[in-house]
């Protein structure tokens, strides 16, 4: 699995747009894999009036289609992208296959940081954007974490790119909201 990376800048530094697209290729294509739930569909169809009871491929066929849908509207992710705008904060859009759209926003006044993270896996080490979230208790320490890009998992390189320009826009151009020791 690869994926495009895209930077937009807006309003003299004051908005920022990173996206990430995945590209899958042309085997988990969303018109390939449609097309095959169609043809097996038809196949299956075809069982059922050549067979003396035709009701377990209609089953078959419609069970497939169903799993099929499932997968594009809850799974397969399109591409994730990230909207910074200085003074407000930022949103979270988790694009799917079928158009569905998940958002998060979170408000500058709940945002400590923003951090590259890393995991360690058995076999490689995985590096994440990850929005520290501050304590209400206390404001100089962060309460939680919220991790982004997680289902498209970008590259160190793309990752430092992103970090530039988020802290560009929102603490250089917004410094009494957020001050650095």
């Amino acid at each position: 699995m690869s994926f495009r990376y895209t930077s937009k800048k807006y309003e003299r530094d004051l908005c920022e747009e990173h996206i990430v697209r995945v590209d899958h290729g042309g085997s988990c294509n969303r018109k390939v894999i449609v097309a095959c739930t169609v043809i097996i569909g038809f196949i299956l169809y075809w069982l059922s009036l050549i067979s003396e009871d035709g009701s377990l491929p209609i089953a078959i066929a419609a069970i497939l289609v169903l799993l099929c849908c499932i997968y594009l509207h809850f799974i397969q992710v399109y591409q994730e992208s990230l909207l910074v705008v200085a003074s407000t904060g930022v949103q979270f859009t988790t694009t799917y296959q079928t158009g569905r759209k998940k958002h998060l926003f979170i408000p500058i006044s709940s945002i400590h940081d923003i951090v590259i993270s890393e995991a360690v896996t058995m076999h490689r080490i995985i590096y994440y954007l990850v929005v520290l979230i501050k304590c209400a208790d206390n404001p100089t320490q962060p309460q939680s974490l919220i991790p982004l890009f997680m289902k498209t998992y970008p590259r160190i390189g793309v990752l430092k790119e992103m970090y530039r320009g988020i802290q560009h826009v929102l603490w250089k151009t917004n410094s009494m909201c957020h001050k650095k020791s």
